[in-house]
């Protein structure tokens, strides 16, 4: 867990700071994390983070010229962006911390670094600890990281149309709930036109209720909502092909070649909510990568990190994420012959948990 004297810490970073600029994932955990922190001091620059975070991204720090920066979701950070810094960084994050990089100008807050990483919760649990406000936009978060976090039945209370407490596995909590299906339609929307990208996280951070995006009560909800169309439409095209798909055994595996909008990960979370005792690999063609969004079963005893690093062996690609949930590049050459080794790993290996 972060601990609370580490919570109390990064507030005190964060209502001193002056012009801070934020670098967030491209996902709900990301865009919460974010929203929750910019609404707690009411100022601070943003910028979401699409890809790796590398030296491409010093220009943006340049033209912006913030006293600190807050890298929240992202893992992991380049050492070509650090290496060009002269701005302090705080770091919180949720994922495993690869350990060939330099962190020593880095401030750094993530659960891994305590009991094992054992409470990696959402880094957008981690921003409502800080906050203690905007609890929908933590709930929302953390539900679309596939987690139910231990304030669930606080935020019942306050919107007891929103979740129920019968719902325990984080499928059901993502798929079958309003809160679940309000964090895909802001998932959907982040992943829209750049053109529109302002107009909507200008709109976000106005937001008071939930209701105006569930219900469409307010003119900003109703411009989230309309927003999120454009990659919603092309995520029922993927969907709609990825539910043709036949397993092979305990393993979906589904390519698809490059759209305008990314939706592995998305694909990979309905996939596994539909077929839950599978494994599922959903790989985006770019000619010359697949890019993989990698799901495990929630009753699997395997950790998905140790099989994609025996499977990718001598094969040209990099991974990184969760012991339920990874993401991965790998050569457009190399991918077959990377899911028959994989298949074989998962077959021999949950054969021997068996014995």
């Amino acid at each position: 867990m972060i601990t609370d004297t580490e919570i109390k810490e990064i507030r005190k970073i964060l209502e001193s700071s002056k012009n801070p600029l934020f670098l967030f994932d491209n996902d709900p955990d990301g865009l919460c994390s974010y929203l929750l922190l910019k609404r707690l001091i009411k100022r601070g620059k943003y910028t979401m983070i699409t890809g790796n975070l590398d030296s491409n991204y010093l220009s943006r720090v340049d033209y912006l010229k913030p006293d600190i920066i807050f890298v929240l979701d992202k893992s992991p950070i380049h050492q070509s962006f650090l290496d060009g810094l002269s701005v302090p960084v705080v770091w919180i994050d949720h994922h495993p911390l690869n350990k060939e990089l330099n962190y020593k100008d880095l401030k750094i807050f993530n659960p891994h670094l305590h009991n094992g990483g054992k409470d990696s919760f959402p880094t957008s649990y981690w921003c409502y600890k800080i906050a203690q406000q905007d609890l929908w936009i933590a709930m929302t978060g953390c539900i679309n990281d596939w987690t139910i976090p231990d304030f669930s039945e606080e935020f019942i209370k306050q919107y007891p149309d929103l979740f129920s407490n019968k719902i325990k596995e984080p499928s059901k909590a993502l798929f079958e709930t309003l809160i679940g299906k309000l964090g895909i339609t802001l998932f959907f929307c982040i992943k829209n036109k750049s053109s529109e990208l302002k107009k909507i996280f200008n709109t976000l951070d106005k937001i008071e209720s939930p209701y105006e995006i569930t219900n469409e009560t307010t003119s900003r909800g109703k411009l989230i909502v309309r927003e999120s169309k454009y990659a919603g439409k092309y995520a029922e095209k993927i969907i709609e092909q990825a539910l043709e798909t036949k397993p092979d055994g305990n393993l979906i595996v589904f390519p698809y070649k490059t759209t305008k909008v990314s939706l592995s990960g998305f694909t990979s979370n309905y996939m596994l909510y539909k077929f839950p005792d599978k494994y599922v690999i959903i790989a985006r063609d770019t000619g010359e990568e697949m890019i993989c969004s990698f799901r495990a079963p929630a009753s699997s005893k395997l950790n998905l990190p140790d099989i994609i690093g025996e499977a990718l062996e001598g094969l040209i690609g990099r991974f990184g994420g969760h012991s339920k949930s990874c993401g991965g590049n790998i050569s457009k050459q190399d991918f077959w012959i990377f899911i028959d080794r994989f298949k074989k790993i998962i077959n021999k290996k949950e054969i021997s948990f068996k014995y």
